[in-house]
């Protein structure tokens, strides 16, 4: 496009990054947002496609932090229990396999908090955490199998793999002033999952 008399419209250069995405070309160039309206416009126009998408991959992102929460509190409040039973000599020797249970939800919980960075940044590690814990959360049906079911067709489609990769960073450098918006029904479901998840772990302790 940079040849003598070629010249492509806002919605030319939109239909060509949009076919060459869909053709999973790694690199599409758009132009620089801050040399003329056009290109401050393209960009502007990409964020906004890919908008909606963004949203659920961002509130995914916040599902693993919550959760990662919750995991981190009950592996903590766990081992704070099996020290004051200790304390009060209600427990007869060292609590290994308690200490061990612990562990595992500390380090899961501190591997959920890391994913979520990852993926509300747009960060290739990110999306392979998230790849991970999506196969791992299909174990839970229903509802588990069901988040984690959209959150893999969100993370692995055309417009999840373009969101990830180094050009969506620069979309997003060029369009800070457009913010995005949780849905309200999927915010909905992930309360309803968390709310399951301490109660069981809650019954459990």
């Amino acid at each position: 496009s940079q040849g003598e008399g070629v010249s492509f419209s806002l919605q030319d250069k939109l239909n060509i990054a949009r076919r060459l995405a869909e053709s999973g070309i790694d690199f599409i160039e758009g132009g620089y947002p801050l040399s003329n309206e056009k290109d401050v416009a393209f960009f502007e126009q990409i964020r906004q496609y890919h908008l909606s998408h963004e949203a659920s991959i961002r509130s995914f992102g916040l599902l693993y932090w919550f959760g990662g929460g919750v995991m981190l509190f009950l592996g903590g409040a766990m081992i704070v229990q099996s020290l004051m039973e200790i304390l009060d000599q209600r427990q007869i020797g060292f609590p290994f396999e308690i200490i061990m249970i612990s562990a595992v939800y500390i380090v899961v919980g501190l591997l959920q908090i890391t994913v979520a960075r990852g993926i509300r940044k747009f960060t290739p590690n990110g999306k392979i955490g998230g790849i991970i814990f999506g196969m791992i959360g299909l174990i839970g049906f229903p509802i588990g199998t069901l988040l984690s079911g959209y959150m893999l067709y969100v993370l692995l489609s055309a417009k999840g793999k373009f969101i990830f990769s180094p050009q969506y960073q620069q979309v997003l450098k060029a369009t800070p002033h457009i913010v995005y918006k949780n849905r309200i029904v999927l915010l909905l479901l992930i309360i309803v999952v968390l709310i399951v998840i301490v109660a069981l772990f809650a019954s459990i302790l």
